[in-house]
């Protein structure tokens, strides 16, 4: 699967955000020192999907992974929340005609936030996919634009099992896999020191879910950090 990173262009200064800016001056967003495209003008749409068909049409490929398709959490919105969904679900829409024109059989997918939204008795905290960055992640997967999401779980306890049990019942039939964040296992600068036995506990409610798995990042799965390889080679994925 080729690996997209959709929104953001890098720091402003630096020589693929500066030529993007010199090529499309109006495309470009600035917040901080990073540029990102604009969602809510349809050059973006159009440049994105053109170098998905590019790597569609050169490569053998078995999906397009597309990640950080949605606002920039910091950014201004100064269109309603509806309007911002819609921003980008047109990009996905226009992506997923591009690609599915050339190869149908290539699988679409991306990495939302990894709360869909509030839940009744479990609020996201104001960090969803839904409202705070208008990734209508489920929407995508009902209306046939994904045909694998992988959301970005990297939570435990009720942060994470409700949540999870939200993406098992809105697959529509497609593929869900659950993105477990492994660094946390780290007791390092980058993580946080859980215990092993969250992420088997996530690991297991996952599968009684019906939902896949995969692990954030890989350095720290194949480091063998708390000893993550071992009980997923030996015992969890043994088969």
């Amino acid at each position: 699967h080729a690996w997209v990173v959709a929104i953001p262009v890098g720091k402003w200064n630096n020589i693929g955000c500066k030529r993007l800016r010199e090529r499309y001056p109006k495309l470009i967003q600035k917040i901080g020192d990073e540029g990102y495209m604009n969602p809510e003008r349809h050059e973006t749409a159009e440049y994105i999907s053109n170098i998905c068909r590019e790597i569609t049409e050169r490569y053998d490929i078995d999906g397009i992974h597309l990640d950080y398709i949605r606002y920039p959490e910091n950014w201004k919105l100064k269109v309603s929340r509806n309007e911002g969904r819609e921003n980008i679900t047109s990009i996905v829409r226009h992506i997923h005609r591009t690609v599915k024109s050339q190869k149908p059989w290539v699988k679409i997918s991306c990495s939302p936030v990894g709360k869909y939204r509030s839940l009744p008795r479990y609020p996201s905290e104001g960090w969803n996919a839904y409202d705070k960055v208008c990734q209508d992640a489920q929407g995508w997967l009902r209306d046939g634009l994904m045909d694998q999401l992988y959301p970005m779980m990297y939570f435990r306890g009720d942060n994470f099992y409700p949540f999870a049990v939200d993406w098992a019942q809105h697959t529509y039939g497609r593929t869900v896999v659950s993105g477990l964040g492994v660094w946390l296992l780290s007791s390092g600068k980058e993580g946080s020191n859980w215990p092993l036995t969250d992420i088997m506990r996530e690991l297991n409610v996952s599968r009684s879910l019906g939902l896949g798995h995969t692990y954030f990042r890989s350095r720290f799965f194949t480091d063998n950090t708390k000893g993550i390889f071992d009980y997923v080679s030996d015992n969890f994925d043994a088969y």
